[in-house]
């Protein structure tokens, strides 16, 4: 989590967190509070405006599984996203605790942020920074895969407006 004067930001896994924390704290006076993916907002934070950044449930897990196929071969796309503890919350449900005053989709950031309070128009915009993108090429989910995530996250997709076709 991270806070600055006016603001407190939840970052949920996998929507663009690091892109955020790094903006944040370059134009923002973004200090560290907490652990990273926390989302109780403690004293004296708990009265800031609160933001975080969602992101389409495809692309979530498809980030997700880059990271973890390189780091447990073993493992299944199926049995990552229905077992990954890191995973077990989904963002709707996230939303639901955190309680922001706005939501940010990460698809858009750049545009996103500027609906921001306290978006200065000289602050450069976030970009989505994908360092590895060069060493994991873009997986591309299999119908099946497609199939276990509108199961598993089937919440997400209705709650925050992203269509199981996209």
């Amino acid at each position: 989590m991270i806070a600055g004067s006016d603001y407190v930001f939840g970052g949920i896994q996998k929507t663009g967190t690091l892109a955020m924390r790094r903006w944040l704290q370059e134009h923002y006076g973004g200090k560290r509070i907490g652990p990273y993916h926390s989302f109780y907002v403690p004293p004296p934070h708990d009265e800031k405006f609160r933001f975080l950044t969602i992101r389409n449930p495809y692309d979530r897990m498809r980030s997700l599984w880059r990271v973890t196929r390189e780091r447990d071969d073993w493992l299944s796309f199926e049995h990552m996203c229905r077992h990954y503890h890191e995973f077990a919350l989904g963002q709707s449900q996230i939303v639901d605790r955190f309680k922001p005053d706005m939501v940010l989709r990460n698809e858009d950031l750049a545009n996103e942020v500027k609906r921001l309070p306290f978006y200065n128009q000289e602050s450069i915009e976030p970009g989505i920074m994908r360092p590895t993108d060069a060493k994991f090429p873009k997986y591309k989910l299999t119908e099946e895969d497609r199939a276990v995530v509108r199961e598993v996250y089937r919440a997400d997709f209705e709650a925050l407006g992203y269509g199981f076709w996209v």
